[in-house]
Formats: structure tokens, sequence, C-alpha cells
């Protein structure tokens, strides 16, 4: 293409001068240039689309820079304030959330750190002194270094975690309120594991009973035994004690959750689910704390 305009240039120009021929003012200027810049349109391949008949708007040069890939556009991309608007709502429906399971949350959640005012604790004292009551119990507070390396071998006391100093107190102050409030009680029932069975022992109680249906499974037992022994506690819990009684059954936080679910997740050692077997079901009374049963006993006076 070059070529064939320094002719067409080199033909015209001696014939006429470019006074004569305006028009051909820009061929002559434009042939040296393009001769000398070599512009990389005519060092190219000629696109496919100028051998059909028409040329793109926009022919890429050689230094051009390739265009950048852009991810396709979401519609909350397109539309910020719509994103914005749903932001907004989602947070309105978490605060939302978050208070309505505030405001109705279970009444076994609210009992447990409702106990507490001195009127409260006066009608639980004399509730308990009538009778017909199921106290359900972890056992006191252990060693936290220990654990049950003989889950299979409960005989041998050494291997399993025990009580620490602070439960063997406690468990003695539970005993001594328990009789100084003058509460009645009836059947005993244990875990086979030494720190039920010892609470128990120390709290002073008579005709102690120990029983696989309250102890700790977890993984040296079957899912089917474990599911087992949660519907055993939840019978004792649905059954009446003699007329006047209160039973005790002093066992795990693995058997108390399976048995009442996630509202006794955080149940503490030593802590006291009391509930009030009506029409083979049960309603929790109240929670109460180991320690707190000695303040139990002072109001009964």
């Amino acid at each position: 293409m070059v070529r064939l305009m320094r002719t067409i240039t080199s033909t015209l120009v001696p014939f006429s001068s470019l006074r004569q021929f305006p028009g051909l003012a820009p061929l002559v200027t434009a042939a040296p240039k393009l001769d000398r810049a070599r512009l990389s349109l005519w060092a190219r391949p000629v696109p496919r689309c100028v051998c059909f008949g028409f040329t793109p708007a926009r022919l890429p040069s050689l230094h051009a820079k390739p265009p950048r890939l852009r991810a396709p556009m979401s519609k909350s991309q397109a539309n910020p304030a719509r994103q914005s608007c749903i932001c907004l709502q989602m947070l309105f429906f978490i605060v939302v959330g978050l208070a309505l399971l505030a405001g109705v949350a279970p009444a076994s959640a609210q009992s447990a750190q409702g106990t507490n005012t001195t009127a409260e604790m006066e009608a639980l004292a004399q509730a308990l002194r009538a009778g017909g009551h199921v106290i359900v119990v972890r056992h006191g507070a252990t060693f936290s270094n220990q654990a049950d390396t003989d889950p299979f071998n409960l005989a041998n006391i050494d291997k399993q975690r025990n009580l620490n100093d602070k439960g063997k107190e406690l468990a003695r102050a539970f005993g001594v309120a328990i009789r100084a409030a003058g509460l009645p009680i009836g059947k005993v029932y244990t875990s086979q594991f030494n720190r039920a069975y010892e609470t128990a022992v120390l709290a002073g109680f008579k005709n102690i009973e120990t029983t696989v249906d309250l102890s700790e499974g977890g993984l040296v037992v079957t899912p089917d035994e474990n599911n087992r022994r949660a519907q055993a506690l939840r019978q004792r819990l649905a059954t009446a004690p003699n007329k006047g009684e209160n039973n005790i059954l002093i066992t795990h936080k693995p058997n108390i959750i399976d048995a009442l679910g996630k509202d006794w997740f955080d149940v503490r050692e030593g802590e006291a689910s009391i509930f009030k077997p009506e029409g083979g079901k049960y309603r929790l009374i109240a929670r109460l704390q180991m320690e707190d049963w000695p303040k139990l006993a002072s109001l009964s006076k």
C-alpha cells in the first residue's frame, strides 16, 4: 500500500503543481510519513473485517495495553443503594430475633437465675419440707487436671476424676443444710462413678443406691445406651417419691444435658435442679447452687 501511494504521488507531482490539485496535498505529505513511521496498522496482518469491506471503529496499536477484564457486576453492585437497604433489613431481623429470644427464654433458663431473693428461697424451703420433689444434683467440684482413664473398671477410683477439697467441703455443707432446713429425704440414687457416690456419702445421706442409669457413658457406650440412660433419667423425674419425701439423683453433666436439653449446658458442679412430678411429667421448680443451700436452711429457722 505504501509503495502504491508513493508511485501515485511521484507520478502526479511532476505533472502539475500542488496548487492546481490541492486535494493531493494530503497524499503527498502522508506517503513519506507512512514510509518512515511504519505504522503498526500496516505492519500487522490486515484484520479480517477489512477484507470484507468494512473497518472497525478503532483498531488497536502495537503498544496499546490490553483491556482489563471485569467480572460481571451483580445486582447489588450495580445498585449500592439497594445493597445498603438489604443490609439494614438483615440487621433489623437479627436484632428482633435476639430480642425475642431474650424475651421468651425458656422457664428452665429463667429459673436457673431466679431463685435468689429471700421470698423465693422461703417459698422453696416450704415446698421442699412438704415433700413430693425430685432433686437432680450434678456431683461436687472435682480436680480439673484429672480424667477417667479407666472407665471400664469403675472400682479403680485412682483412675477417675475425683472430688477436690472444695467439692468435699460443699458436699458436707449441702447435707448439713438439708437437715437444718428439715427437708425430708427419701431415696437417694447416684452414678457408679466415685465423685457422684462420694458427694452423697459426704452429705450424710442413708440408703444410697448406685445405678448405671445415672452413670456417665460418654464415648465408651453406644449412642443407643446413652439415649436409654437419658430416658431413664427423665422417667425418674416423672416418678413421684413417697408421700412427704424428696428423692435425690446425683449424676453428671452429659446425662443432665441429654435428658433435659441445651438449657442445662452451663450446669455447674454441685448445682441442683428441683422438679415436681405431675401426671407422668415433671415441672422445674428451681435451680440452686450447692453453696446456696446453707442460706435456704437459715431462712427455715
